[in-house]
C-alpha cells in the first residue's frame, strides 16, 4: 500500500494510517477493536513517556503527582474524540518521546550522544508524517533542541545529526513518492488542500484564537483539568518570585535548571496551542496537542513549588492539593453529568443493522465497495475495502480548487474497481450530509451516468441509497 495512491490518510497522516494496519499484516481483521487497543497503546506509552520526563528532574513521588492530571484527563474523559484512536495519538505519542529524550540531552551536559539526538530529531519529523497539525509541536522540540545541541563538546556532529535526524523520515516518504509517482499527489493532498482547508473558515488569527478558547473552556472537560493547572501555575509563579526575592536560597544550579524547564515549557505549550488554533475548527481531538505541553508544564509548576515549600509544609499542602484537584476537575464534572456512557458512540456501529447486512449480501468479504458522502463505518462494519483512495467524498463535492482533480482521481479509482456495490450516503442518516440536492452522487456527472450504466438501485436503508451493479443481481430484478 502507497500512500495517496491506495488510501488518502485526509488530514491524518500516512504514519497513522500504517500504524493501524499492524492486525492486517499478521492477517487479523482492522476493527474498532484494534484500533481502540492501538490507541490504548499510544495513549499509556505518551504517559509513560511523561513520566520518565519527570523523573528526570522530580523525585519518584512528585513524578507521580506530575502525572495525575494527565492520567485523570484520560481516565475521567467523556467525550468520543478523547476515547477513540484520534488522528493525533501517533504525533502526541512521538512527541512525548521526543521530549523524554530532550530532557536527557539537557542533563547530559557537554557529554554527546549522537544516536539520541539523531532519534530526537526523527522522531521529530516523524511527527509531520502522523498529523500535519504538529507541524509546530514539531518545530518548537528542533528549537529546543539546537542550543542543547550546541553546547556539547561535539557541537558540529550533535547539531548535523539533529538535522539528519529531521530530515530522515521525509526523505524515506520523498524516496518512496518518487518511486511510485505520488509526489504530485501528496504534494495537493496533504499539504495544499490542508493549508486551503484552514481557511475556508474565513477566521482572523484573533478569531482562531477565540474559538480555540471556546472549544477548550465551553466545549470539552479538558476544559476543568486546564482551570485546575492554572492554580497550580500561579501558585509556581508566586513561588518562583518568591525564590528569585530571596525568600529561600536554592542553589543557582538548581535554580537555572527549573528556570530551563519553565522556558521549554512555555515554547511547548505556545507551539501546542498553535496547533489547536490554527484550523480555525472546533473538533475535540485538536485538543489532545497539549496534553505533552501542559504536562511538562505541570513538572516545571511542581518543582518550583516544591523548592518553595519547606518539608513539614508540603507534607500537608499537597494531599490537599491533591483532594481540591480531585474534587474541582475529576469527580464534581462527572458526577453532574446527565450521560456518561455516549462516549462510545456505541449505537451507530452495529454490523446487524439492515445496511450493513444488505451490503454484505451483495459484496462477498473479497469484494470492494465504494460509499458516497461521510458514512465510513460501514466499511469497518462490513469489513469490506473501499473501492476508492478516498475514505468518505468530502473532497469531492466540497468547494475547492482542486474540486476538479480528486472527482477526477475518484471516477479512475470506480471505474478501475468497478465495485459491486456502490451507496450514496447522502441522506437523512447521513452524518453532516443529508441535502441530496446539494452533496448526493448525483451533483457529480461522470458518476451518475457511470451508477446510471451499470447499476441498479436495489433498496433505500436508514436514508442512503444501495445501488448493486447489473451483472450482481438475478435476471428478475435488473
Amino acid at each position: 500500500p502507497v500512500a495517496y495512491r491506495s488510501f488518502d490518510p485526509s488530514t491524518s497522516g500516512p504514519l497513522n494510517i500504517y500504524l493501524q494496519s499492524i492486525p492486517a499484516w499478521f492477517g487479523l481483521p482492522l476493527t474498532y477493536i484494534s484500533s481502540r487497543l492501538i490507541g490504548i497503546t499510544l495513549v499509556f506509552g505518551t504517559l509513560a513517556f511523561l513520566w520518565f520526563t519527570y523523573r528526570r528532574f522530580l523525585t519518584e513521588r512528585l513524578a507521580d503527582l506530575a502525572l495525575m492530571p494527565a492520567y485523570c484527563f484520560y481516565l475521567f474523559a467523556w467525550d468520543s474524540d478523547f476515547v477513540h484512536c484520534s488522528s493525533e495519538h501517533v504525533a502526541v505519542f512521538l512527541g512525548a518521546v521526543a521530549v523524554y529524550l530532550l530532557a536527557r540531552d539537557f542533563q547530559s551536559g557537554s557529554s554527546t550522544s549522537l544516536f539520541r539526538t539523531g532519534a530526537l530529531g526523527a522522531l521529530a519529523g516523524g511527527m509531520v508524517f502522523a498529523k500535519l497539525q504538529a507541524v509546530p509541536a514539531a518545530a518548537a522540540l528542533l528549537l529546543l533542541a539546537v542550543p542543547i545541541a550546541w553546547r556539547k563538546s561535539h557541537r558540529t556532529a550533535a547539531l548535523t545529526t539533529l538535522a539528519a535526524g529531521a530530515a530522515l523520515i521525509p526523505a524515506a516518504f520523498l524516496a518512496l513518492f518518487l518511486r511510485f509517482g505520488v509526489l504530485r499527489d501528496f504534494w495537493i493532498f496533504y499539504l495544499k488542500a490542508n493549508a486551503a482547508y484552514t481557511q475556508v473558515t474565513g477566521l482572523s488569527p484573533y478569531g482562531k484564537i477565540c474559538n480555540a478558547i471556546e472549544l477548550l473552556f465551553g466545549m470539552s472537560n479538558m476544559g476543568a483539568y486546564v482551570w485546575g493547572l492554572l492554580a497550580v501555575f500561579v501558585a509556581a509563579l508566586a513561588a518562583a518570585v518568591a525564590l528569585g526575592l530571596g525568600r529561600r536560597h536554592p542553589s543557582a544550579t538548581s535554580l537555572h535548571e527549573q528556570g530551563c524547564l519553565t522556558v521549554a515549557s512555555a515554547v511547548l505549550l505556545a507551539a501546542g496551542s498553535t496547533s489547536v488554533a490554527a484550523p480555525g475548527r472546533q473538533f475535540m481531538h485538536y485538543l489532545l496537542f497539549l496534553v505533552v505541553p501542559l504536562g511538562v508544564s505541570t513538572a516545571s509548576a511542581l518543582l518550583w513549588i516544591h523548592t518553595f515549600f519547606c518539608a513539614r509544609t508540603w507534607k500537608y499542602a499537597a494531599p490537599l492539593g491533591v483532594a481540591c484537584f480531585l474534587c474541582a476537575t475529576c469527580i464534581l464534572p462527572t458526577a453532574a453529568r446527565d450521560h456518561i456512557d455516549d462516549a462510545w458512540d456505541a449505537s451507530p456501529f452495529s454490523p446487524g443493522e439492515p445496511l450493513p447486512a444488505a451490503i454484505r449480501q451483495y459484496a462477498s468479504d473479497h469484494d470492494q465497495v465504494a460509499v458516497w458522502g461521510r458514512r465510513t463505518e460501514l466499511y469497518v462494519i462490513t469489513r469490506r475495502v473501499s473501492a476508492t483512495r478516498f475514505p468518505d467524498s468530502v473532497a469531492q463535492f466540497e468547494p475547492s480548487p482542486y474540486l476538479p482533480y480528486y472527482r477526477r482521481l475518484y471516477m479512475e479509482d470506480f471505474l478501475r474497481a468497478m465495485p459491486p456495490v456502490f451507496i450514496d450516503a447522502v441522506g437523512p442518516g447521513g452524518f453532516t450530509y443529508t441535502d441530496r440536492s446539494e452533496a448526493g452522487y448525483e451533483t457529480f456527472e461522470e458518476l451518475r451516468q457511470a451508477v446510471a450504466r451499470d447499476y441498479h438501485q436495489t433498496a433505500e436503508i436508514d436514508g442512503a441509497r444501495l445501488f448493486v451493479r447489473n451483472d450482481r443481481l438475478p435476471a428478475a430484478q435488473r
